[in-house]
């Protein structure tokens, strides 16, 4: 929730999803005017860099929300 401070959302709500190599979490919050869904994701820096996440896929980022439910 304390991440979620840097982000202009009201009342946001977190959904845990999944724990592995990153701790995933729905979030439903108000954004510009109306409900939104999205995808906070938390990993461990020791595991994945700057540069190791700055190479991940556009595959593999377009398929984060068939699973989000």
């Amino acid at each position: 929730m304390r991440a979620l401070g840097a982000y202009p959302l009201a009342d946001p709500e977190l959904r845990f999803i999944a724990h592995g190599e990153n701790t995933t979490f729905r979030v439903d919050a108000t954004a510009s005017g109306g409900r939104a869904r999205f995808l906070l994701r938390v990993h461990r820096p020791a595991r994945h860099g700057r540069h190791v996440t700055a190479g991940t896929s556009t595959r593999r980022r377009r398929s984060v929300p068939s699973w989000t439910g």
